[in-house]
């Protein structure tokens, strides 16, 4: 399968090109829905609500799972 590409994006002057370019985009500001098409991105919104990210790149594709998505729908966990 094909290699997967990860970009951090530190400079929102770079996301243009790191969304054209990277399977996967890790922001640290803000990324409107759908500026990235064809690359998936985690957003500093997505880590403030959803919590901490873990991310697998490999041969089958991205699979990324948050902290809220692991804790479920449940009494204690802090709704956002």
């Amino acid at each position: 399968g094909p290699a997967r590409t990860a970009a951090l994006v530190l400079d929102g002057r770079a996301l243009a090109e790191d969304c054209a370019s990277a399977d996967l985009v890790l922001a640290l500001m803000p990324v409107p829905r759908g500026r990235c098409r064809g690359a998936k991105v985690v957003d500093r919104f997505d880590l403030w609500r959803d919590g901490t990210h873990a991310v697998w790149l490999s041969e089958n594709g991205i699979r990324i799972e948050s902290v809220l998505s692991r804790q479920g729908d449940r009494p204690w966990v802090t709704k956002r």
